[in-house]
């Protein structure tokens, strides 16, 4: 089944205090049908078994639900190691809840059995609360939206949007911490947005990863960048 499929057989819960699948969301999903995307995970089948995966501020956790099928539909990979993380304990409840509603899918794949799949979930700020390990893939869609003046972080939701004034805050302390959980082949998915400030993020990054602009999505007055990052130094 092609993720575009398994997109519409999903049962995704819908909480106002959990950040939604948007088009954000479905820009990465996309990119899992790329034949770039299966080069990268036939050099990390070379180099780890099992793919360990890191789904970082995963909302309802379909982006680190549809990474795993797709690498187990792929046949490089028979087993999957995923961490799902999130500052917000509801949405840690919702992933769980997501998980056992669909993992039917998982099960009618071809060859699954009981130890393709290894899940875990932990409520964290950042990798505060994170085991120490080494992740091969980490998926960040971060809170990317510049703080309005108006706004003050009241609500749960608006930590899944805002990242500051810039809008970059929280995607530039994730790279900050992140270098002690990678491998030098790790590669790591981010998402964000033409509104923030990526003039102020993108060289603070460069000098320890090399970033590259995956694809865009143009929606009114804002582009929706998705971002590849690979460690430099080690």
């Amino acid at each position: 089944m092609k993720i575009s499929e398994l997109v519409l057989k999903l049962d995704i819960p819908r909480l106002d205090e959990v950040y939604y699948p948007l088009d954000d969301s479905y820009l990465y999903i996309d990119y899992l049908e790329t034949q770039d995307f299966t080069r990268t995970i036939n050099e990390l089948f070379i180099k780890s078994i099992p793919i360990h995966i890191l789904d970082l501020g995963c909302g309802t956790g379909i982006l680190g639900f549809c990474t795993v099928y797709k690498i187990l539909t792929l046949k490089f990979a028979t087993q999957v190691d995923l961490s799902y993380v999130d500052i917000n304990p509801i949405a840690i409840e919702t992933v769980k809840s997501f998980v056992d509603k669909n993992f039917h899918l998982f099960e009618e794949l071809e060859d699954f059995s009981e130890n393709s799949i290894d899940i875990h979930y932990y409520i964290s700020d950042l990798f505060s609360d994170v085991p120490s390990t080494r992740f091969d893939l980490v998926v960040f869609n971060p809170p990317y939206l510049p703080n309005d003046e108006e706004i003050h972080e009241n609500q749960i939701i608006d930590q899944a949007l805002y990242g500051g004034s810039e809008g970059v805050s929280v995607s530039i302390d994730f790279f900050n911490q992140i270098s002690p959980y990678l491998y030098p082949h790790s590669n790591i998915y981010f998402i964000a947005s033409s509104l923030g400030g990526l003039n102020t993020m993108v060289p603070k990054l460069s000098p320890n990863f090399k970033i590259t602009l995956l694809q865009s999505l143009h929606i009114f007055f804002e582009d929706i960048l998705l971002f590849h990052a690979r460690p430099k130094i080690f």
